[in-house]
C-alpha cells in the first residue's frame, strides 16, 4: 500500500478493521492547474489552537507524512475525535482516534482534486458494533443533507453507523458549491 495516501495504526489491530479509501470517481488527469490543499479544505490554513495538537497515540514515525504542525481539530463526537491535516507532500489528510479503552490513532489521506471531486471516507469496524463507524470529510462548500444512520459533526465532517454506511449501497449524494455532485457509498461486494 502506498505509505502517502493510507495509514493506520492500532494498538488493539487483532480487534479492529480499518478500511481507509477516497470514494466515487477516480481523478482523470487534465490540463488544470494543480489544486492546493487550502482551496478545498481551508481549515489547513486557519490559525491553530493548543487543541489542534494531536495526541500521542498519533505516534510521528508511523505518520511520518504528515506534517503535525498542520492539524486541526475538526470534532469529537461520542464514537471518536477527529483531525485533518497536510501530508508533507501537499495531500489533506484525516486522522481519527476511537473513543475505546486500547487508544489506536488511523488516518487516510488524498489529493485535493481527489477531495473536491471524491470526498474522504474513513471506516472503523470493531467486534463491537456499537464502536464502529464511518467518517466522510467533505471539501468546503459541500451541502450536507441528513440521512439515516448519518450525522454531521461539522461543516466539513459526516459521522455514519457503520451499519448503515455499509448498506447504502446507493449511496448518499451530497452536492458541493463549486463542483460535482458527491456519492458516498458503503463497501459491498462487486462495488
Amino acid at each position: 500500500m502506498d505509505r502517502g495516501k493510507y495509514s493506520m495504526a492500532a494498538g488493539a489491530l487483532g480487534m479492529v478493521a480499518l478500511v481507509a479509501v477516497g470514494v466515487a470517481a477516480g481523478v482523470s488527469a487534465s490540463a488544470e492547474p494543480r489544486v492546493v490543499s487550502s482551496e478545498v479544505h481551508s481549515k489547513i490554513i486557519d490559525p491553530r489552537s493548543p487543541d489542534d495538537t494531536l495526541p500521542s497515540v498519533v505516534d510521528r514515525e508511523v505518520f511520518e507524512h504528515i506534517d503535525f504542525d498542520t492539524s486541526h481539530l475538526l470534532a469529537d463526537s461520542a464514537k471518536a475525535t477527529y483531525w485533518s491535516a497536510e501530508s508533507t507532500d501537499g495531500q489533506v489528510c484525516l486522522l481519527v482516534v476511537p473513543h475505546v479503552k486500547h487508544a489506536y490513532a488511523a488516518g487516510t489521506c488524498a489529493s485535493p482534486d481527489e477531495l473536491r471531486e471524491s470526498g474522504l471516507v474513513l471506516a472503523v469496524e470493531n467486534p463491537d458494533p456499537e464502536l464502529s463507524f464511518a467518517t466522510i470529510l467533505l471539501p468546503d462548500g459541500a451541502s450536507f443533507q441528513a440521512v439515516k444512520g448519518y450525522r454531521a459533526l461539522s461543516s466539513v465532517l459526516v459521522e455514519a453507523d457503520f451499519a448503515e454506511f455499509m448498506a447504502s449501497g446507493d449511496g448518499m449524494r451530497i452536492q458541493a458549491d463549486d463542483g460535482p455532485e458527491l456519492v458516498i457509498r458503503g463497501f459491498q461486494p462487486g462495488l
